[in-house]
């Protein structure tokens, strides 16, 4: 879990990071696309949808 602190008083830190998510359904494997995300954000929402 993140700490208010980290995220509110950390104004200094803008480094970005690629990220992507595996997803086991069964036997079947699926990765999502490739997000930038940054220390201000708090969720991650990806296009992809798995059903």
């Amino acid at each position: 879990m993140w700490k208010d602190t980290d995220y509110f008083k950390n104004k200094g830190d803008f480094h970005r990071y690629a990220v992507f998510a595996l997803i086991k359904i069964g036997c079947e494997i699926y990765d999502t696309e490739m997000v930038m995300v940054n220390r201000t954000m708090t969720d991650i929402s990806f296009e992809s949808s798995f059903v």
